[in-house]
């Protein structure tokens, strides 16, 4: 009897288990890829780095969100002006699929109606002074703070429709959101064009 127990224990030990061994999140053997830049007309002044966020970083970086958790890998990219050149970046010029910022916005945003209604609810029927007090102010934070984080992500998104401008001696970072099947299959290069040289500047990340 006490055997059978055992063995009906260790199984469903089992179950719960290791379906987390297959579907657990794959970490990456390398966070920050090699780059590599290929031009064709002399040195270019323009450096770029990148780094995949892993879940600890993406939590400090998103307001404690793990978009990592919702099968989104972002990679943050660092592009330094070390010359008088001046850079432009267009939407065609970057080759892997990647989501813009109002469809990621919803993932960092508060759940403000929700919110204000479940605690709206229960102080109507106990206390309704509470609603103009607390709830309403919490409310227009919780509002407040979504406008900041959607014009944060409109600002620094590296969306499908996002041009910019790197200028002289500038510094200038971006985030890109990735779907995890796109990441992890799809190679990744990122091409600006050079004003002074009329060149595509590519960067191959890998």
């Amino acid at each position: 009897m006490i055997k059978k127990q055992t063995q009906t224990a260790l199984i469903c030990t089992a179950l719960f288990i290791l379906p987390g061994c297959f579907w657990a999140h794959k970490k990456r053997n390398n966070p920050h890829p090699l780059v590599e830049q290929i031009r064709t007309k002399g040195k270019s002044s323009l450096q770029l780095s990148a780094q995949w966020l892993d879940e600890s970083t993406c939590k400090k970086r998103f307001w404690g969100v793990n978009l990592i958790g919702s099968d989104i890998e972002v990679l943050r990219i660092r592009l330094i002006n070390n010359g008088e050149e001046r850079y432009i970046f267009r939407p065609s010029y970057c080759s892997i699929d990647r989501l813009p910022a109002d469809e990621i916005a919803p993932l960092l945003q508060y759940d403000t109606s929700s919110r204000v209604c479940w605690l709206s609810l229960p102080a109507f029927i106990f206390c309704w002074p509470l609603i103009p007090l607390i709830i309403v102010p919490q409310g227009l934070y919780w509002h407040h703070e979504n406008h900041k984080r959607f014009k944060w992500l409109q600002k620094n998104t590296l969306g499908p429709d996002t041009s910019f401008e790197v200028a002289a001696y500038e510094t200038v970072e971006k985030y890109l959101f990735v779907p995890t099947d796109e990441a992890e299959y799809h190679p990744l290069s990122l091409e600006l064009f050079d004003s002074n040289t009329k060149e595509l500047v590519k960067h191959s990340i890998s």
